[in-house]
């Protein structure tokens, strides 16, 4: 997989002078009001996102969250049918350093965990919103998409270990969790609040008889809004702020798994 950042003026440059490679797919952002990069009459996948350089941080005064990059969903089809035909990824923005950066970290941190490379790299500062909303629409795009096996672009060490994650939360290695969710094979939803006591859960269902696993750690330090996600098919997430994003993700989760019933326990080992 090779994912490159470049820039408006990299890259009108380089359709005038070599031309876009055939194997390649264009992820161009550009500013609402603005006009988009002119790719000729060439045969290159090129999608196009109206979309202004709004940050992370500005998303719970002057702008929307939720509505922010709304076609993050369509850009993350886009991404996973150009891997399917074997293409390369360019993605483009104004400057080549905030747009295009965070959609380059969010590809390469749901495929191959190195999204860390982009934010260490001084040429870039990714844009937040951006990379959060991509990765997360990976996540809900490996769920939906029929006809493809989105894992088989996945390194192995972002594939989530089952086993493992099973084993570290029944030791209690995963506390404090704010929420934590099971699906059994009685198409059962299980869901425990911060505190609640699992141990009866435990000795009524045995690792077989848990299909997925999910836990919510809250706001991270590192990205205080954004909740921290770990569960047993996509890995290690960092979504959305609040619990905005977590519904679709859920709705998708619930429909493989066949799940009919939720059932909440808020009982505390104490009785509080």
């Amino acid at each position: 997989m090779n994912i490159s950042i470049m820039s408006r003026r990299q890259i009108v440059k380089l359709i005038k002078t070599e031309g876009l490679p055939e194997n390649t797919a264009v992820i161009s952002f550009y500013d609402e009001y603005a006009k988009p990069v002119f790719f000729g009459e060439s045969d290159v996948m090129v999608m196009r996102i109206p979309l202004n350089d709004n940050d992370i941080t500005e998303m719970q005064t002057n702008y929307d969250y939720e509505h922010f990059f709304p076609n993050a969903a369509s850009v993350a089809r886009f991404i996973i049918k150009a891997l399917a035909l074997g293409k390369d990824i360019i993605c483009q923005c104004d400057f080549g350093m905030s747009r295009s950066a965070g959609c380059a970290a969010a590809i390469l941190e749901f495929f191959e965990g190195r999204g860390m490379l982009v934010f260490a790299d001084k040429r870039y500062c990714p844009n937040l919103a951006v990379y959060h909303k991509l990765y997360y629409a990976l996540c809900c795009a490996r769920l939906e998409v029929t006809g493809v096996d989105v894992d088989i672009f996945r390194a192995e060490r972002v594939k989530p270990d089952k086993q493992r994650i099973l084993a570290d939360m029944r030791a209690g290695k995963d506390k404090p969790f704010r929420e934590c969710r099971f699906i059994t094979s009685d198409k059962k939803a299980h869901i425990f609040r911060t505190g609640s006591d699992l141990g009866e859960f435990y000795e009524s269902y045995n690792d077989e008889q848990i299909l997925f696993l999910s836990t919510d750690h809250g706001k991270s330090s590192s990205s205080p809004l954004n909740n921290i996600y770990i569960d047993t098919e996509s890995g290690v997430c960092s979504f959305g702020v609040g619990d905005i994003d977590m519904k679709g993700y859920f709705e998708l989760i619930y429909s493989k798994y066949g799940v009919s019933e939720e059932v909440y326990y808020d009982k505390r080992k104490d009785n509080t």
